[in-house]
């Protein structure tokens, strides 16, 4: 029998295999092109200094350098022309606010079985640049295409589109089974839909005029200002929880319906209530887009009648108004500590921090004594401070 020490060994951790000019490199590549896998770039590093790098190092590498990955803000590419047409719109509009409640809003959207999660790499704090924003046109994709409408007070079931749908078919299979029946029960309702060929085409623009249907004139690039997209968004939402992914697109189509359906009225009401404001945001963005689908998360608590609780990127936002007022801003709060703050404001103008050392550290013994003696003759007096020349 051996006697032995008890004493925990010492763990050595393996030598780090890139150079601070790897890292460099390393971070420049991702930056460069922000939606490159570690696994390229580790394959870059590799041949480039003859050493294995594996993509678990890079990854390392970069959030050292503090880059994560996020998904990107999506946009639909806009001319100057869809800005000016966008800015008219809402300045016709931009004294609505129970007449939103009127509106019916209605889209299509795409579930897919499979796609790429869309993640690019970005810094704390420049999600909103426009090197972080990735602009998108909508084109097919593998999965289901669903459409329905909402309204303040009720929606329609969800109908799965089959195929591609024409102004024919958007008519026999959308229009008068659907859409017809729905706005019979609304005498007061404003249709909206978007510009999409089978929605503009004459056959269509006729059945609304011989239905005596009245349409809301929808800008061109304006997702952003329909909330239906935020009720899609919602809906993802409660599909991501389901830890199994769908195998076959019936089985998706069975899901997208039942979240459809789970979706409580109140929070489609809580969609409505901020279009004032948004309406108001297109208008000091000249006509830009307005991020606000981008910023909530989608989840809400209804407080009263008219005020709910929104989670943003930032924190939880109130929207509405309370009884007895009738503001229909919003405002996003974000809560700092004091304390912080003034630690970052007091190490943003210090030298040491910014790398700068002073040539000479030492201090002169005569000019600390005229320094406290000014320090303790200084007086402030009615707003003012006033101070005795000194003799030196």
């Amino acid at each position: 029998m051996q006697d032995g020490s008890t004493d925990r060994r010492v763990q050595l951790h393996p030598p780090q295999c890139t150079t601070s000019r790897d890292d460099r490199n390393i971070l420049r590549m991702a930056v460069t092109d922000r939606s490159v896998i570690s696994r390229t770039i580790a394959q870059h590093i590799q041949s480039v200094t003859h050493h294995p790098v594996s993509a678990r190092t890079i990854r390392r590498c970069l959030q050292q350098s503090g880059l994560s990955t996020r998904r990107p803000l999506l946009r639909l590419p806009s001319t100057q022309n869809h800005r000016r047409l966008r800015r008219q719109w809402c300045h016709e509009i931009r004294m609505w606010t129970a007449e939103w409640n009127e509106i019916v809003f209605t889209d299509e959207s795409c579930f897919c079985l499979q796609h790429h999660d869309g993640r690019i790499r970005v810094w704390s704090g420049e999600r909103m640049l426009n090197s972080c924003v990735m602009q998108r046109h909508t084109g097919p994709a593998p999965g289901i295409m669903v459409w329905s409408d909402i309204g303040y007070y009720s929606r329609t079931p969800l109908m799965r589109i089959a195929s591609t749908l024409n102004s024919q078919r958007y008519i026999s299979e959308v229009l008068e089974p659907i859409v017809l029946p729905y706005l019979q029960g609304l005498p007061t309702a404003i249709f909206q839909q978007d510009n999409a060929r089978p929605h503009v085409a004459p056959i269509v623009q006729g059945f609304f005029v011989n239905r005596q249907i009245e349409l809301l004139p929808w800008p061109a690039r304006s997702s952003d200002l329909s909330p239906i997209d935020n009720m899609w968004s919602m809906v993802a939402e409660r599909l991501a929880q389901i830890t199994s992914q769908a195998a076959t697109p019936g089985q998706l189509w069975q899901r997208v319906e039942a979240a459809w359906s789970a979706v409580p009225q109140e929070h489609i009401q809580s969609l409505f209530e901020p279009m004032p404001r948004r309406v108001v945001a297109v208008i000091s963005n000249n006509g830009g887009a307005d991020y606000y689908y981008d910023i909530v998360t989608g989840k809400l608590k209804r407080l009263y009648k008219h005020l709910v609780a929104a989670e943003t990127l930032f924190d939880w936002s109130l929207l509405g108004y309370t009884k007895g007022t009738t503001c229909t801003s919003t405002a996003f709060n974000i809560v700092v500590e004091e304390d912080i703050i003034s630690d970052q404001i007091k190490n943003f103008g210090d030298l040491k921090s910014l790398g700068i050392k002073p040539e000479n550290e030492s201090s002169d013994p005569l000019e600390d004594v005229i320094m406290e003696k000014f320090e303790s003759e200084i007086l402030y007096k009615n707003s003012r401070y006033k101070a005795r020349l000194m003799d030196v």
